[in-house]
């Protein structure tokens, strides 16, 4: 399998993200993740747009924004042919890394109720159901509110689980090696002796 570059979208990108987003996030939803709106989050120094590209195609991508407290993963997509394969993990977990090295060690995000696979898929990256939203997505689509604790304490608990004894759902499915290559951004860190730049790792 060719290598999945991993890195910061490219002006030009927003079209491409805003009708995959449309098709594999929002498919039934009135949408809201315009091309302009992630031209935005792209240009926002608080955002990170994120993409995989497969022979130069872009094949999945992620939106997240860094606030103080937390960090929000506000869109994942990845392309059907390329899920299953470890690319939404990869993008999760880059992102979260650089979420660490800007000193923000929560991480927050809506799930559809109507998408279990998508449940499953957070479970088993470490998320935990925090609460259920009624009418989130208006059309009487509902969400499932999950975060994760990214500090070094909430690590050493997950490290220390019993293999074979997670929680329902925690699992994780065996997926396909992927084989990446990543390009460095930075991010300014939240600390109280003010702002640095923190590189993201892959």
């Amino acid at each position: 399998m060719a290598a999945i570059q991993i890195a910061p979208a490219r002006r030009g990108d927003a079209a491409r993200l805003a009708a995959m987003s449309r098709r594999l996030v929002e498919a039934g939803l009135d949408p809201c993740w315009t091309e302009s709106r992630i031209e935005r989050h792209r240009q926002d120094p608080d955002s990170v747009v994120l993409t995989a590209r497969l022979s130069g195609t872009v094949c999945g991508f992620a939106i997240m924004q860094y606030g103080d407290e937390a960090a929000h993963l506000n869109l994942l997509a990845v392309e059907k042919v390329q899920q299953r394969h470890g690319v939404g993990r990869a993008l999760v977990q880059w992102l979260e890394e650089t979420a660490r090295g800007a000193g923000v060690f929560r991480v927050r995000l809506e799930v559809r109720g109507s998408n279990p696979g998508a449940q499953r898929f957070y479970a088993a990256l470490g998320y935990e159901e925090r609460g259920w939203v009624a009418g989130y997505y208006g059309a009487g689509e509902d969400a499932l509110r999950y975060e994760r604790d990214l500090s070094v304490r909430a690590r050493r608990v997950e490290n220390t689980r019993t293999p074979g004894r997670e929680p329902p759902g925690r699992a994780a499915r065996p997926a396909a090696p992927v084989r990446l290559t990543a390009v460095g951004f930075g991010l300014r860190a939240r600390s109280g002796g003010g702002t640095r730049t923190s590189p993201a790792r892959a």
